[in-house]
């Protein structure tokens, strides 16, 4: 009888971890990102548009600093919202770049081009429905939303700590 018990509650055992194991996956579905990169390893920034100087970023001793066209103390609350990109869930529906023309989506010359520790994303038209905007990034033009250009296409001097909130 002690050998049929231990039997049974090894595999009682056996059967709680599974079904332990089973709810945490079900629990924390992995969402695949834009970028594997991390806001935490993003070191430097870049922002070009077509009608402006670029404007470029750099992390020191823990704080962004805007280092062209003019050295300033960069804006926390800016920088993350910049970097917000880099956990965008990686749309289902993407676009090999080389089967399209880039015309068809704005992307023969990009309204901004934005760079993170040297991977760069194009910014092209905005979609004709809805708040999202057509992005090549890595070979793939995707759809991301569209919360991203006024960041991008406003004045350089909105990234600078002067009068906001750090």
């Amino acid at each position: 009888m002690g050998r049929r018990l231990l039997t049974t509650a090894l595999a009682l055992l056996l059967a709680a971890g599974l079904a332990a194991g089973a709810w945490h996956l079900a629990r924390e579905p992995v969402v695949e990102r834009v970028s594997e990169l991390t806001a935490e390893e993003a070191m430097s920034i870049r922002m070009q548009r077509p009608d402006r100087p670029p404007v470029s970023l750099e992390r020191r001793n823990g704080e962004w600093w805007v280092t062209h066209p003019e050295e300033q103390l960069a804006s926390d609350m800016h920088v993350r919202g910049v970097l917000r990109i880099l956990d965008e869930p990686l749309p289902e529906q993407r676009i090999p770049a080389h089967e399209v023309t880039p015309e068809r989506y704005g992307l023969d010359s990009p309204a901004a081009v934005l760079e993170i520790n040297g991977k760069s994303w194009h910014f092209g038209d905005r979609h004709p429905v809805g708040e999202q905007r057509y992005v090549l990034h890595e070979g793939e033009i995707l759809l991301l939303p569209d919360n991203y250009a006024p960041l991008l296409r406003g004045p350089w001097q909105q990234l600078t700590g002067d009068g906001a909130a750090r």
